[in-house]
């Protein structure tokens, strides 16, 4: 992930899969494009449990899409919410 952010470019699934937190998930979340066996399943699990995301409107999480700021503030911003709760 370092390169991306060196390149400013990071796609959905990168952000879901931050490094250093154990993101077990009690549960799957329903997305049509997050499937068994993707990398980043647990992390996307796992961040749809904890309101950090919930993936688009019609079913999707979309992991390829690129992020912009607006959506890496929202990420960050819930993901520090979550942080100080651990």
């Amino acid at each position: 992930m370092q390169n991306y952010l060196s390149l400013g470019i990071l796609t959905k699934s990168d952000i879901e899969d931050i490094e250093g937190l154990d993101v077990t998930a009690k549960a799957k979340a329903d997305f049509s494009d997050v499937k068994d066996g993707d990398w980043f399943r647990n992390a996307v699990d796992w961040a749809v449990e904890n309101k950090i995301t919930s993936g688009y409107g019609e079913g999707t999480f979309s992991p390829n899409t690129v992020c912009n700021r607006a959506m890496m503030v929202s990420f960050l911003g819930n993901l520090d919410k979550v942080i100080t709760r651990i």
